[in-house]
């Protein structure tokens, strides 16, 4: 499919948007604030939670901010919040069962919190879990704590999402188990996100289209996970990162650098006229 002219870009963050520091550098943001002052809708598209979404985005680079793969969107230009279904206890104890035995550990929450937890059968799993996420933290430069909980039950009532974090093998192996039930996607070979089945960044995609007047043959997608296959499927046109998964690739029309590289904003300097 070839290029029109655009009047929407939606970018996936971590592995895209945000280079391999997790930062939106002054370069990608000068490119986002551009397309903007150029009437082009700007929307991101994250498995992130919206608290971490906003920590990113202002007003200043965004129209539309959507969590947790589609499950919450939230318009900034005026304010408009809109939730997808969410998980509920039994789903989420569903989960867990199926998982049930596998060295796991279990992230899970909405847009304002996130909790991890493991079974505790699993107690050197997410004592190691926990010491890595905490150097991973202090690399970051993130203050907030967190702490992986035992528990053999779901330790939320409901939730946008639940991650499971294992070895590959494992990961494919529950997928398997959840993917008639449910909308299952790999975001890495050892992180599995779990949502309800009406959900994905795809039909939320479609939804803020429609909510802002735009044809699917007017927005470009930016992605590089599996998560983001829908939301390739639903807009007119395709980039996947040089750092994606291959069957992310295989989605693309196109092929950005890597997102060490700033490469969505180099991508879209190089074809700006279609953008114009």
């Amino acid at each position: 499919m070839g290029m029109k002219h655009f009047r929407a870009a939606v970018f996936d963050l971590d592995g895209t948007l945000l280079d391999h520091t997790s930062t939106l550098t002054k370069q990608t943001r000068s490119v986002l604030e551009f397309l903007r002052a150029n009437g082009v809708r700007v929307i991101l598209s994250s498995g992130r939670p919206m608290y971490s979404l906003k920590e990113i985005a202002d007003e200043q680079i965004a129209d539309c901010l959507c969590s947790l793969n589609g499950q919450s969107i939230q318009y900034l230009h005026p304010h408009l919040a809109v939730h997808k279904p969410f998980l509920e206890y039994d789903d989420i104890q569903r989960i867990m069962d199926a998982a049930k035995g596998y060295p796991v550990i279990f992230t899970s929450g909405d847009d304002e919190v996130s909790v991890q937890w493991a079974p505790s059968t699993q107690k050197l799993t997410a004592w190691l879990y926990d010491r890595a996420y905490e150097q991973f933290r202090r690399v970051q430069g993130w203050t907030m704590h967190s702490h992986t909980l035992l528990s053999d039950a779901p330790a939320v009532v409901k939730a946008g999402k639940v991650c499971i974090a294992s070895a590959p093998s494992v990961i494919r192996k529950i997928s398997r188990q959840l993917e008639k039930d449910y909308a299952c996607f790999l975001v890495g070979p050892m992180w599995l996100e779990v949502m309800d089945r009406s959900v994905s960044k795809g039909t939320a995609l479609k939804e803020i289209l429609d909510h802002y007047g735009i044809l699917k043959e007017e927005c470009i997608a930016f992605g590089d996970g599996e998560n983001d296959i829908p939301l390739f499927e639903a807009a007119g046109y395709s980039v996947a990162m040089a750092n994606a998964m291959a069957v992310c690739k295989k989605h693309a029309d196109a092929i950005a650098p890597s997102n060490r590289r700033n490469g969505a904003a180099a991508w879209i300097r190089a074809h700006i006229d279609a953008f114009l």
